[in-house]
């Protein structure tokens, strides 16, 4: 699901981020990164992020974009996938969707690497 708030793009998922649903991710970063806004991908509820799952995520980065903040808490997995491929600590992670939000409107929120 895609949010427009007025101070970020946010996109929300669930459930396993696999070949079926990745092209799916890749349209909604695109649709998003088109305001100019930071874009905060809520993965609280994400059980399995798989090689296509994680390529939309790194997409932005080929078209010369900032990558998307992430939300979670991240669930053992995802953050598994995101350290073994090396990716972690090209993220701006945030322990929560609260936190995230807080930071885009320039705020209190804290980032981690969870």
């Amino acid at each position: 699901m895609l949010s427009k708030w007025s101070c970020l793009e946010l996109v929300l998922l669930a459930g396993d981020l696999n070949d079926d649903s990745g092209e799916l991710l890749e349209l909604a970063l695109e649709v998003a990164g088109r305001s100019g806004k930071p874009i905060v991908v809520d993965l609280s509820a994400v059980t399995f992020l798989g090689e296509s799952g994680l390529n939309a995520l790194l997409m932005p980065l080929h078209g010369g974009l900032t990558l998307p903040w992430l939300a979670g808490p991240l669930t053992a997995h995802v953050k598994r996938v995101l350290t073994v491929t090396g990716t972690l600590a090209h993220f701006r992670i945030f322990p929560s969707l609260m936190d995230a939000t807080a930071a885009a409107r320039g705020g209190w929120g804290t980032d981690s690497t969870e």
